[in-house]
C-alpha cells in the first residue's frame, strides 16, 4: 500500500478510503485514484471539490443564525446571493436532467 499513496495530499482522504472495504482492496490492486473514485461513488463529497462545497453550504443554510435570516430578511443583497443559487441549482438541475 505505501507505494500506492504518492503525495502527501492523498493521506488526508487516505481514511475515506480505508473506511470502505471495497475501495481498500482497490487501494491495494490498483491505486489510489481508482479507491478514491470506488468511494466518490458511495461519497460524492470523496473526491470533488464541488460536491464538498455544495455539502458545507448545505450545512450552513441549514443552521443559519439568526442574525443572517434577518439581514435576508431586510436587504436586497443577501437575497440576491440566495436567488442566485437557486438558480444555480435550477440550471444545473435541468443540464443533468433530474428532478430537485
Amino acid at each position: 500500500m505505501d507505494n500506492k499513496v504518492t503525495h502527501g495530499v492523498q493521506v488526508r482522504k487516505l481514511p475515506k478510503i480505508l473506511k470502505h472495504e471495497r475501495a481498500a482492496k482497490i487501494l491495494k490492486k490498483d491505486g489510489f485514484k481508482e479507491a478514491l473514485t470506488a468511494v466518490g461513488k458511495l461519497d460524492p463529497t470523496a473526491d470533488s471539490v464541488v460536491f464538498l462545497k455544495v455539502k458545507e453550504l448545505t450545512d450552513l443554510l441549514r443552521g443559519l443564525a439568526s442574525t443572517e435570516l434577518q439581514r435576508v430578511r431586510q436587504e436586497r443583497k443577501p437575497q440576491q446571493l440566495l436567488r442566485d443559487l437557486a438558480t444555480a441549482i435550477k440550471t444545473v438541475s435541468r443540464t443533468a436532467d433530474f428532478k430537485l
